[in-house]
């Protein structure tokens, strides 16, 4: 009988499962709650499971079905393989839990066996590496340990600048002027009551106040993205030295900050354009769902 597919991508706004046959066409989709296993293990197995309860009753009866789920936080889950086990007695089909930046990838190839290179940059960051048969991650070890090339980063950054001007007892430019503005601070200890008492989503999202000083040609503000879309396409090159190939390498860029902030984006295709060749980059992708469909069927290869 035709095999189907059903894929589920779990973030941290929602969760989105959709169905598809076994030539990767689309039958139905539903839309759940967040599932995000570094915020609430609980809530996010009851969405992937109502996701999946939900797709189930499209697939004919008779047929065989894979579910393949593309899971933020991922490495919050203690026991994957045991989630897995009873996912796959709960709804008698084979069931696999990856991450999401993973099915994020696989949506980026054309075919399974593609070799593509992700840089993934929103509120964090890491580099995806496929293979023609395997797949490596480098980065995404969370702010503490890096995070270069993402929003967060950005943010810290104007942070210590704005700290220097302070304690220099110079006049504050126009991005530490419009950062103290912002986070409402008339001294440095309501700066630190913000990071420290903040999400890093939060944190993160004054990323948009330097981006809007940046628009204003401030160089300040215009270096400081610069140097995380350097960050980016320096991780990139040394991901394609550790795994080196002949072969075309399709180079997926992937995130809101990479995608939307200012100057970021160009200084990547920048660099790469003058250090590489045989690349082709890839600014738009297929959504990550897709890629939980395209890894299922790489997976029976």
């Amino acid at each position: 009988m035709p095999n189907y597919i059903v894929a589920i991508d779990g973030g941290g706004t929602k969760t989105l499962g959709v169905l598809y046959n076994d030539e990767g066409k689309e039958l139905t989709r539903v839309v759940e709650g967040f599932a995000n296993f570094s915020v609430d293990i609980t809530q996010s197995k009851q969405h992937i499971e109502n996701a999946i309860k939900a797709l189930l009753p499209h697939v004919p009866k008779q047929a065989s079905c894979t579910i393949q789920c593309g899971i933020a936080g991922i490495s919050g889950l203690k026991n994957k393989s045991a989630y897995e086990d009873v996912l796959s007695k709960t709804f008698s089909s084979k069931v696999s839990l990856e991450s999401d930046a993973l099915i994020a990838l696989y949506a980026a190839a054309e075919d399974p066996k593609d070799y593509v290179v992700m840089a993934i940059g929103g509120t964090g960051s890491v580099i995806m590496v496929k293979t023609a048969d395997a797949h490596h991650q480098l980065g995404g070890h969370g702010h503490l340990l890096g995070d270069e090339g993402s929003a967060y980063h950005l943010v810290i950054q104007a942070i210590k600048h704005t700290i220097r001007v302070v304690e220099a007892n110079q006049a504050l430019d126009a991005l530490s002027k419009a950062v103290m503005d912002h986070l409402q601070a008339s001294n440095l200890d309501d700066v630190k009551q913000f990071i420290y008492s903040n999400s890093k989503r939060e944190i993160a999202s004054v990323s948009q106040v330097v981006a809007q000083v940046a628009h204003n040609h401030d160089q300040t503000a215009i270096t400081l993205l610069e140097h995380e879309g350097k960050y980016v396409a320096s991780h990139i090159l040394n991901a394609l030295e550790i795994y080196p190939t002949d072969q075309p390498v399709t180079i997926a860029l992937h995130g809101g900050f990479i995608k939307q902030a200012p100057y970021v984006k160009q200084t990547i295709i920048n660099i790469l354009a003058s250090s590489l060749t045989n690349i082709t980059i890839k600014e738009h992708i297929k959504e990550a769902v897709y890629g939980a469909y395209v890894l299922a069927k790489a997976k029976e290869i």
